[in-house]
C-alpha cells in the first residue's frame, strides 16, 4: 500500500508523462529516489481506479473477498514488495485470494522468484584485507599483463559418495507415475581428497591426498609432487612463479612455511605468507569459484557405488578439462572482474555486482 501523498504523486507524474506508464515510472524514480518505486503497472492501475471509483487508494472490504480487480492486484504487489521472501500460498491466505490468482498477478507484474546465493561469511576485519589483495593483483597486472599466468593457484577439495547435487529439477516425465526413487545417505560411506592447481591457464594433473591431512602430509606432498613439477619448468619461469594456497590449518605448519620461503622466497601467497591471502575468500580463488563446481557437476551426474568409481570419475572429468583449454579461458577474466568488484564494494560480498 502507498500513502495518500504517494498516490497523489503517482497520478501527477502519470499525467506529467502524458499517460506513458514506463516514462512515468522512470520520472517518479528520478524525482523521489528515496521512496519505494512503483512499477509502470501501478501508474496504470491507479489512474484507472481513479476514473472508475473516484478513489486512488484501495478500499478494504472487511468480509468475504470482493470480486478480483485492480485493488486486489495492487494489494498483492504491495504485499510481495513489502515481504520479498513470502510465498504465493501465504500471500493468497493473507489476502484471502486464490493462489493461482496471486501467481498470475505476480507474473504479469514481471516479478521473478530469484534464488539466494550462498556466500562465505565475512568478518569486519576481512574487508580491508580483501581489498589489499585485489589491489596487489591489479597493480602487478598493470606492469606485467601476463601476471596471472605465473601464479600457481592451488586448493584441496573432498569428494564424497553422496556428493553435492541440486535435486530441485530431479523429476521424471511420464503419462503414469513411475514411482521413481533416489537413494541417499548410504551407510557405507567413502570420500576422496584431491589437490588441484591452475598454472598458465591450464589445469594441472590432480593429486590424491590422504583422507585426513596434517602438516606432515602436506609438506611431503610439496617436496615430492610440486618439486617434480618445478623440475619440468624452464628456469626463467621458476624464478617468476608464485605459489598460492589459502588459510587451511595444514598450510600454516612451520615446515610448510620454511619450505615455501626456501623455494619461492617472497613469491608465495598464504594466510601467513609474504603476500597475505585474505581469509574467508573462496570467491577470489579460481579453483573455488569455478573448477570445483564444474568438476563436481561432472562427477555426480550418475550414481556412484564404489570408491574406485568415484576416483575414476574425478580423474576423467579433470582430464576433459585439461584436454579442452577453452574450459578455463575465461577464468582469469572472471578473476579480474571479481577483483575490481571487490574493490568497488570495499571488500564486501560482490557477487551481486558481477
Amino acid at each position: 500500500m502507498y500513502t495518500d501523498e504517494e498516490y497523489a504523486d503517482i497520478v501527477f507524474v502519470y499525467g506529467f508523462c502524458d499517460g506513458n506508464a514506463n516514462a512515468a515510472a522512470r520520472e517518479y524514480q528520478r524525482r523521489y529516489p528515496q521512496r519505494r518505486h512503483p512499477s509502470h503497472r501501478v501508474f496504470t492501475r491507479t489512474f484507472q481506479r481513479l476514473r472508475q471509483t473516484g478513489r486512488v487508494t484501495i478500499q478494504n472490504n472487511g468480509g468475504a473477498p470482493p470480486r478480483h480487480g485492480y485493488a486486489h492486484e495492487e494489494a498483492i504487489i504491495d504485499h510481495v514488495m513489502d515481504n520479498p521472501a513470502v510465498s504465493t500460498r501465504r500471500t493468497a491466505h493473507r489476502l484471502r485470494l486464490t493462489q493461482n490468482y496471486v501467481w498470475r498477478t505476480i507474473h504479469r507484474e514481471e516479478l521473478h522468484p530469484y534464488h539466494l546465493q550462498p556466500v562465505q561469511g565475512l568478518r569486519p576485519e576481512d574487508y580491508a584485507k580483501r581489498v589489499r589483495f585485489c589491489r596487489w593483483i591489479l597493480d602487478n597486472i598493470e606492469t606485467r599483463p601476463d601476471f596471472l599466468n605465473v601464479i600457481l593457484w592451488t586448493d584441496e577439495a573432498q569428494f564424497t559418495r553422496d556428493g553435492i547435487n541440486n535435486h530441485h529439477n530431479d523429476h521424471r516425465w511420464s503419462l503414469d507415475n513411475p514411482h521413481s526413487i533416489r537413494e541417499r545417505r548410504f551407510q557405507q560411506r567413502f570420500s576422496v581428497n584431491v589437490w588441484a592447481g591452475i598454472f598458465n591457464g591450464n589445469l594441472l594433473p590432480l593429486y590424491e591426498l590422504p583422507h585426513r591431512m596434517n602438516g606432515h602430509h602436506y609438506i611431503e606432498f610439496l617436496e615430492t609432487h610440486i618439486d617434480d613439477m618445478l623440475d619440468d619448468l624452464p628456469l626463467d619461469v621458476r624464478r617468476r612463479m608464485y605459489y598460492q594456497h589459502d588459510g587451511a590449518p595444514v598450510h600454516n605448519a612451520a615446515a610448510v612455511t620454511a619450505w615455501l620461503n626456501r623455494v619461492f622466497r617472497r613469491r608465495w601467497i598464504g594466510s601467513h605468507g609474504p603476500i597475505p591471502w585474505p581469509p574467508r575468500s573462496p570467491d577470489l580463488s579460481p579453483l573455488d569459484f569455478y573448477v570445483w563446481g564444474h568438476l563436481k557437476q561432472e562427477v555426480y551426474r550418475e550414481r556412484i557405488d564404489t570408491q574406485e568409481q568415484l576416483q575414476q570419475r574425478i580423474h576423467n572429468a579433470a582430464h576433459r578439462i585439461m584436454q579442452n583449454r577453452n574450459t578455463l579461458r575465461n577464468v582469469y577474466d572472471s578473476l579480474l572482474r571479481r577483483c575490481n568488484a571487490c574493490i568497488r564494494v570495499g571488500g564486501a560480498h560482490f557477487e551481486h555486482v558481477l
